[in-house]
């Protein structure tokens, strides 16, 4: 989840100068033994920590490693490490290597695989105090808020796939690849201000090349990513129940985008319901758009997944 310099539990001494801020880094420091208080890092170092994975004494992420691995050079080039501290320096430079930022050789794409630095698992950046009920406490409070979920079709869409999949939809990665890659952008533009834009995030297929997405696009740790299965999961707990319930109670008026299956669920909620073509939808893009154009500050509208 995204964080911010200032909570960081691990910064101290902060400094500001003419030339910008400094402050101490207890991780970057907890690698050279006889250094306490003397490791100094510029705020700019500390925004780019909190968009890595979260790092911790012990636990080396890439703008950490580059840090440790810099200092640990400088150090052993200059015979700068104190006495009997050059062992712990040449294992601290070492271990760095390893978590260095990788710059890979080939392009992206759906079936892409091999290591992502810095995002071991989606699973990691995910926020699992987000539910069913945390959407139906926001229409209850009237609040706007914004629930997308993109399984595999998205994803591959996102990452080039041609030609249709099972159940006969186009991926469109052209024309719908692009607009998706932007709903992306926009969530991550929102942050740190906005955090009632949920992502849900796809665990299952297609991770390696996800996950390397999310960090070569700069975006791993600056949208709220959530589960992509709550309204399944909310069966158990009655969640889902819940968020219906409130649905149905909201008082404005609401518009329930999807197939025409759905007329008796838009027709039990009191839903305008919006058809979209079961295959293919993306080609009555414009049409969708129109009819489900925002109608005042009372109206909300659902595609479910």
């Amino acid at each position: 989840m995204y964080r911010l310099p200032d909570h960081c539990p691990f910064r101290s001494n902060v400094r500001r100068l003419s030339e910008g801020e400094q402050a101490t880094c207890a991780v970057v420091e907890g690698w050279f033994p006889g250094s306490r208080g003397a490791v100094q890092v510029d705020r700019e170092v500390c925004e780019q920590c909190c968009l890595s994975a979260p790092a911790k004494p012990g636990r080396l992420n890439d703008v950490i490693a580059s840090q440790v691995y810099l200092r640990a050079e400088r150090a052993l080039a200059s015979s700068g490490a104190p006495d009997g501290s050059e062992t712990a320096t040449r294992r601290a430079r070492d271990e760095a290597v390893d978590d260095l930022k990788i710059v890979w050789s080939t392009p992206n794409s759906y079936r892409w695989t091999g290591r992502v630095y810095n995002l071991p698992s989606t699973a990691e950046v995910i926020d699992p105090a987000v539910g069913a009920d945390t959407f139906a406490g926001h229409l209850r409070r009237g609040e706007p808020f914004a629930y997308l979920r993109y399984g595999d079709g998205e994803w591959l869409s996102i990452l080039g796939r041609t030609g249709r999949n099972g159940d006969g939809h186009d991926f469109f990665p052209e024309t719908l690849g692009p607009e998706l890659r932007r709903t992306l952008e926009h969530g991550a533009r929102l942050w740190p201000r906005n955090d009632s834009f949920y992502m849900g995030l796809n665990t299952i297929v297609l991770q390696d090349a996800i996950r390397r997405y999310l960090v070569e696009n700069k975006i791993a740790y600056k949208i709220r990513w959530v589960c992509d299965n709550l309204f399944m999961l909310g069966y158990h707990d009655f969640s889902t129940l819940r968020f219906l319930e409130a649905m149905k109670d909201f008082p404005g008026p609401k518009t329930l985008v999807g197939n025409e299956t759905l007329a008796p669920v838009a027709a039990g909620l009191g839903c305008r319901h919006v058809v979209v073509p079961r295959i293919d939808g993306y080609l009555e893009i414009d049409r969708l758009h129109h009819e489900c154009r925002f109608a005042g500050p009372a109206s909300w509208s659902a595609a479910p997944g």
